[in-house]
């Protein structure tokens, strides 16, 4: 699972790089990613205590809402941000969790 975690990570800060650098993304596969994170994160949060199961769901919430937000808008700047500051840092705290 982290190693996946990894790969998605990856490809995540691959993809926010490019539309920084103005080269575009490929949208449909990054939804595809986020989905897989998604369904990783909630198989790990099963096993966390309810209040960290609430602040993950709320994270990845509010990280699922400025994805589509910047979709919508077709904004390649928003999205990056959005890619790299939040689904970045949602799979790194994951994969160190998974580390210890």
């Amino acid at each position: 699972m982290r190693d996946k975690l990894k790969e998605y990570n990856e490809f995540i800060e691959e993809q926010s790089y490019s539309l920084w650098q103005g080269n575009g993304a490929d949208v449909d596969k990054i939804g595809i990613v986020i989905q897989q994170i998604l369904s990783t994160i909630i198989e790990i949060s099963e096993s966390l205590p309810e209040e960290d199961k609430a602040t993950t769901l709320s994270y990845v919430k509010n990280a699922l809402s400025d994805f589509e937000i910047a979709c919508n808008a077709r904004d390649d700047f928003l999205l990056a941000d959005c890619l790299y500051y939040e689904w970045r840092e949602i799979a790194i705290i994951y994969i160190e969790y998974l580390g210890v």
